[in-house]
């Protein structure tokens, strides 16, 4: 099928236009791009069938097998543009360990198991260099007969571009199973409109476990100031790790070891914030989210605790916690690394990265709850992750989404458990407590409509929607005052963003 996409988007391009007009401020990016990154995949299967659920084939491993039929693509040529994140998603060299190795073998089993050939394409498309990106594909499926069969990109680029009508609903592709466990079962829930998806993402995006946020805590620290390792541990298993948890044991905690009088690094915090945008993450773990569904309706609205006292209250409560000075914000990795805090708030690709440096015992916690009655951590992803998503107008659709459940399934099967299970939870554990709660960080994982479309919830002199609470924290403004100025423009724009999708006819 070869056509271009409907004349009717064209009012949607009026719209969008600023989304390609270039790059916003610091206090809007989504990310920092200097600091290493760190992501959420689904759960590994451990063998065996539930009477009471789906019925799987597992393989001699106990994982989950595929649906796909024995295919043949006769060699043809499959094209898919990615852009350059900030850890390997394919490799086209073996390395030496175990990871380098199962990134490496997904395109060798694809091609040899579907009988064609993946050709990957490069190209920048981050936070700085994501308007290159949305135009070369913008630009590439107005042709009619685009080059590319699939897109991987930035997290951010793919809701723009399903707006544009650059992508085909995933919901309508052969051989895509959305309900196998490779695929994020959260973005379905959480974004899609009526019965339209255009993007995905899941074990096929290994950038989503290093993405993934988490606390980082010192066992030498702790231990110094009076803590027990295996009762901070516990209290985060009994689902008691809370915001007042972590500010009690923040308290005075700052000491002025460079003696300059200033609180930087090379002072003792209590906890380290490895990048401003990190406070995203105390929004998510509380439990909220800009945009909901209604239930009865099915429609998404505003969240009425993200325009109310609970997120008053957060917000408050984040102020006070983390611009006392026993809080360091921003570029300060190696504070922690270093041994002088508690606490960081990060992500998981620290762990595999930088943290790779430390002299010292650590272990991992969840970011911590609202409060107790919470009843579960909810956990969520810095933006730099890959959504996948097939081009409207590509050669051939079945041909596609073979490859991409091909893709999912394998990294499901030999990616994933060599990043998370060989790499995180046994190569760079520090104890055996610390493979729970990897476990339960991820299993929590959620997804917000109005974060994802963050590029176009938004207008002038208000801040996009996903950088809204972030913004409120670190200037240490008041909320009533940002949301009343905000939650009108939100709403407009969120009906915009609705209207697009159902305007889509494929």
């Amino acid at each position: 099928m070869k056509c271009k996409a409907p004349i009717l988007l064209l009012l949607v391009a009026l719209l969008l236009l600023s989304c390609f007009a270039g790059c916003k401020t610091d206090s809007q990016s989504p990310e920092t791009q200097t600091s290493p990154p760190g992501d959420q995949a689904t759960d590994t299967a451990s063998g065996g069938e539930d009477p009471s659920g789906p019925q799987y084939a597992y393989d001699e491993d106990g994982f989950i097998l595929d649906n796909l039929p024995e295919l043949s693509f006769e060699q043809q040529n499959v094209n898919l543009l990615h852009w350059q994140g900030y850890k390997p998603e394919y490799s086209l060299e073996d390395g030496d360990d175990i990871i380098s190795s199962a990134v490496y073998s997904r395109i060798l089993s694809l091609e040899e198991r579907l009988k064609c050939f993946l050709t990957i394409k490069y190209m920048p498309g981050d936070w700085n260099s994501r308007s290159e990106f949305n135009n070369t594909v913008y630009n590439d499926v107005q042709t009619g007969e685009p080059e590319y069969d699939i897109v991987s990109q930035y997290s951010f680029c793919a809701p723009v571009l399903t707006m544009y009508g650059c992508y085909r609903n995933l919901n309508e592709i052969d051989y895509i199973d959305l309900d196998m466990p490779w695929w994020n079962s959260e973005i379905r829930e959480s974004v899609q409109v009526g019965d339209k998806l255009y993007f995905a993402t899941g074990d096929i995006a290994p950038s989503v476990i290093y993405n993934t946020y988490c606390i980082l805590f010192n066992y030498d620290t702790i231990q110094s100031h009076g803590y027990s390792v295996d009762a901070l541990y516990q209290t985060a298993l009994d689902r008691e790790w809370t915001l007042e948890a972590l500010e009690t044991m923040l308290t005075n905690t700052y000491r002025d070891l460079n003696q300059d009088g200033l609180g930087n690094n090379g002072d003792f915090f209590g906890i380290s914030v490895f990048d401003l945008v990190h406070f995203d993450s105390l929004f998510y773990a509380a439990g909220l989210k800009i945009f909901e569904k209604n239930e009865s309706t099915g429609n998404y609205v505003l969240s009425s605790d993200y325009t109310g006292s609970k997120t008053i209250t957060l917000a408050e409560d984040c102020i006070r916690i983390f611009h006392s000075e026993n809080s360091i914000i921003g570029d300060s990795n190696q504070n922690f690394v270093d041994g002088n805090s508690l606490f960081a708030l990060t992500t998981f690709g620290q762990v595999t990265g930088r943290m790779t440096e430390a002299k010292f015992k650590y272990g991992i916690l969840p970011v911590p709850m609202f409060d107790s009655a919470q009843g579960e951590y909810s956990s969520s992803l810095a933006v730099p992750y890959s959504m996948y998503s097939v081009t409207y107008g590509c050669s051939d659709y079945a041909r596609a989404g073979a490859v991409l459940e091909a893709l999912a399934s394998h990294a499901y099967r030999k990616v994933t458990p060599a990043i998370y299970e060989e790499g995180l939870k046994t190569r760079y554990a520090k104890d055996d407590i610390s493979g729970q709660i990897y476990d339960i960080i991820r299993e929590t994982v959620v997804f917000d409509i109005g974060r994802l479309w963050g590029e176009e919830v938004k207008a002038d002199g208000v801040d996009n929607a996903f950088a809204l609470f972030r913004n409120t924290v670190n200037q240490k403004k008041s909320w009533s005052t940002q949301i009343n100025a905000a939650k009108g423009i939100y709403v407009q724009r969120l009906e915009n963003i609705i209207n697009a999708l159902n305007a889509l006819d494929h």
